[in-house]
């Protein structure tokens, strides 16, 4: 069951990419605009979905760094630099300039390419690093849900029976679990990755305590 639900998800994750790039290629900007905008809405409610089922970058990233992982390359260590808020909210904030711009020009019937040099930007964090540097630290999207993500009603738990095994930590793509398996909603992608990692089920998803 839990397999198949993975599958499920990476099967939304394709057709959402295709919807992508096919909105980029009739430059249709518009509609993913208001993709986003509705999960954006969602994520009060329900959490970061966009983030784990639909967000181009994560689905192209996230075989990326599997594959990297397989042939037994070693990512950099995490940079204390890359860690430090200010680089982060400068980030967003060059993002928020950026995504005014392609605005602007939007209504001159013009394009500035946005999507496609964050993209860039996080495909050169993930081969470098790691996904989860980019996922944590350099996604200005992730930065924007984790604003509405700390408000969700439902997000990602343990439950009783919970072994201690840290396997669901350690396969986080979004480092939202703590040493003491706490759950930090605002920064959980809901891959639901962790729940399939669980060998007891004890993860679930369910209304916020």
């Amino acid at each position: 069951m839990k397999n198949k639900m993975q599958k499920i998800r990476k099967g939304i994750q394709f057709l959402f990419l295709l919807i992508f790039f096919s909105l980029l290629i009739l430059e249709n900007n518009k509609l993913w605009m208001g993709i986003v905008f509705l999960f954006l809405v969602g994520s009060f409610f329900f959490g970061r979905f966009y983030c784990g089922w639909i967000c181009p970058i994560n689905t192209i990233i996230s075989p990326i760094d599997r594959i990297k992982r397989k042939l037994g390359f070693k990512n950099k260590e995490i940079n204390d630099f890359f860690k430090n808020d200010i680089l982060r909210y400068s980030f967003f904030i060059l993002f928020i300039i950026g995504f005014v711009f392609k605005i602007l020009l939007m209504k001159q019937g013009k394009d500035f390419p946005l999507p496609l040099l964050i993209m860039g930007i996080g495909l050169f964090a993930t081969i470098l690093f790691d996904a989860r540097t980019w996922h944590r630290y350099l996604c200005p999207w992730g930065m924007l849900f984790s604003l509405t993500g700390r408000f969700s009603r439902m997000q990602v738990n343990k439950e009783v029976g919970c072994i201690n095994c840290k396997k669901c930590r350690n396969i986080c793509p979004g480092l939202a679990i703590d040493e003491k398996l706490n759950f930090d909603k605002k920064n959980c992608l809901l891959c639901l990755e962790c729940l399939d990692s669980c060998p007891v089920n004890a993860i679930k998803y369910e209304k916020s305590k």
